[in-house]
């Protein structure tokens, strides 16, 4: 069935920027996860990737080397903060980073770790990590490491994506379901026997400036949880999302919605039409979009698998319209 979809087009003026070994000469992929990038204080962007963690601040990326304290190059989270720490989420462990070396390593010897693989890392307003793994959740505040037991109800305790909302809550996407854990530590399970949750496979989640949750799924397109309860789903039936596998979500400063997908390209959303850049309208040298970032500026670092990263530069031009998607 087809349905006419309100779309918009966007301008090609020269707004795209590709890095990747072919037009910097570092290797900056293959880029595997949507958690694998952050920006620091001082705006440099920091991406993990399956080669290590490269950096990069207007001129030139840099691959990070630590002689003394080298730590496993397969990166799958970074985040940074509010001191400028860099924790990094490794398929051997976490690191944490700060002042140019490596000051600790936590694997599941030497912490409460559940496992080794590092999926996704948090920090809320107290500066506690909440860090998620392919075996489970745990915080740490830098005494003290928190468990949580996501064995009780989950038939796979794999963390995806850890989002945390204004409230203090945390929103947790893993492979058999989306967990919120509130500021007093209690825990829902929502999932598509309980909720209108389409998919219990949750790539990734995001909390925008309403508290308005935007929860991606693999199989079937991406849910929107409101901060009231409401839920509604998207998926390429019913508007013009351009397939169900979802990777990455974010949002600007403009309130437009940015999704990446596994085979169709970047979407965008304004509330009420749909858009996508792919390889045939755009710069982007892969459909399979790993990451999302916007910063301070606005622009946009598409993170494009194993063909590096693309810089969506201005803004863009709306021009009116109305099609088939």
């Amino acid at each position: 069935m087809l349905f006419l979809i309100p779309f918009v087009a966007f301008s090609q003026a020269n707004n795209w920027e590709v890095f990747n070994e072919s037009t910097t000469g570092d290797w900056i992929d293959p880029i595997r996860s949507s958690d694998a990038i952050d920006i620091d204080s001082k705006g440099s962007l920091w991406v993990g990737t399956y080669n290590g963690v490269f950096t990069y601040s207007g001129d030139e990326w840099t691959l990070i080397k630590d002689k003394a304290n080298s730590f496993n190059p397969s990166i799958n989270a970074i985040e940074i903060d509010a001191q400028d720490t860099k924790w990094i989420g490794t398929l051997w462990g976490l690191v944490e980073y700060a002042n140019g070396k490596v000051v600790n390593k936590y694997d599941t010897k030497n912490s409460d770790l559940p496992s080794n693989t590092i999926t996704s890392i948090a920090v809320d307003a107290q500066g506690k990590k909440w860090i998620g793994t392919s075996k489970g959740l745990v915080t740490w505040d830098g005494n003290k490491w928190n468990t949580f037991d996501l064995n009780t109800d989950l038939k796979s305790p794999h963390v995806q994506s850890i989002a945390l909302d204004g409230n203090g809550d945390a929103w947790i996407g893993t492979k058999d379901g989306l967990i919120l854990i509130d500021s007093k530590g209690e825990w829902q399970l929502y999932s598509n026997t309980n909720s209108e949750l389409p998919d219990n496979d949750i790539r990734c989640v995001y909390v925008d400036e309403n508290n308005t949750k935007w929860i991606g799924t693999f199989n079937r397109g991406m849910a929107r949880l409101t901060e009231n309860g409401r839920w509604q789903v998207m998926n390429p039936r019913n508007s013009g999302i351009p397939e169900n596998h979802i990777l990455c979500i974010n949002k600007d400063a403009n309130g437009m919605l940015y999704v990446g997908t596994l085979s169709k390209g970047l979407a965008m959303y304004d509330g009420q039409k749909w858009a996508k850049y792919t390889t045939k309208n755009s710069k982007l040298k892969t459909d399979t979009i790993s990451f999302i970032k916007i910063d301070a500026d606005g622009n946009k670092w598409v993170g494009m698998f194993d063909k590096g990263i693309a810089l969506l530069k201005s803004d863009l031009v709306v021009k009116k319209g109305e099609g088939e998607e």
